[in-house]
């Protein structure tokens, strides 16, 4: 099965550069790299196309098509049920700042799924073991370290089963020759459901492009361009 679909060259633009990308397919189970030709000016570029690939951000040329859907087609009901086959792990770790680790991992159960308190208690414990966070689960992101806040960011996108994880990559996160916890986890996705993955990423390095090649994935690169102003002189 297509799980994402870019039929034609994509662009994507930012406030001070425009994203391109050009046509792909990415099929169930399957990994993809994308990283720019050149390092990119800061996460902008890497984090808007994230966004535009799972229908957070509306893109300037092209089409995105995920589980053979035309994002641009689909009403609110319609991309309101495709969001909850896919997953954004955010580079910044996109974790509420006023809610314990337990309270962000569940959020998404709380939310889609009909789980009683007990059960949804349970389910989100077994998250957390999963992802070595039982110990600070109760402990707020600003008490935690930047690893332990992206583990919980990782275990609350698996806590639906997606089938297709799309991940903003920066820092260490990317930039490692063996995989922490977080990859480990996202391989056993793959293996155990077939979900699919693809990294954007605003820089990255050899090693983490050696390992992302040796269990599989492939690679692809975007390339960034100034943005054009338009015809009132202003950028987009």
């Amino acid at each position: 099965m297509t799980v994402l679909a870019l039929p034609h060259t994509l662009v994507v633009a930012t406030a001070a550069s425009r994203v391109i990308v050009e046509p792909l397919r990415l099929e169930a189970g399957e990994w993809l790299l994308l990283r720019p030709e050149r390092d990119a000016p800061g996460a902008d570029p890497a984090s808007a196309l994230a966004r535009a690939l799972v229908a957070l951000e509306s893109v300037h040329e092209g089409q995105v098509e995920l589980f053979g859907d035309d994002v641009a087609l689909l009403g609110y009901a319609g991309l309101a049920s495709l969001r909850k086959r896919m997953a954004l792990v955010p580079s910044s770790g996109g974790l509420l700042s006023n809610r314990t680790l337990r309270q962000n991992v569940a959020l998404p159960i709380s939310v889609h799924r009909a789980y009683d308190e007990l059960s949804e208690r349970e389910t989100v414990t077994v998250l957390l073991a999963r992802f070595e966070l039982l110990e600070a689960a109760d402990l707020h992101a600003h008490q935690v370290t930047g690893t332990m806040r992206h583990r919980a960011c990782v275990a609350r996108a698996t806590s639906l089963a997606p089938e297709l994880f799309v991940v903003e990559g920066t820092g260490e996160f990317v930039s490692m020759s063996q995989p922490g916890l977080s990859w480990r986890r996202l391989l056993q996705e793959r293996d155990e459901r077939g979900a699919a993955l693809v990294a954007c990423v605003a820089r990255t390095d050899e090693d983490f492009e050696r390992w992302f090649a040796a269990v599989g994935g492939r690679l692809a690169t975007y390339r960034t361009a100034p943005a054009e102003a338009n015809e009132e002189g202003w950028l987009p």
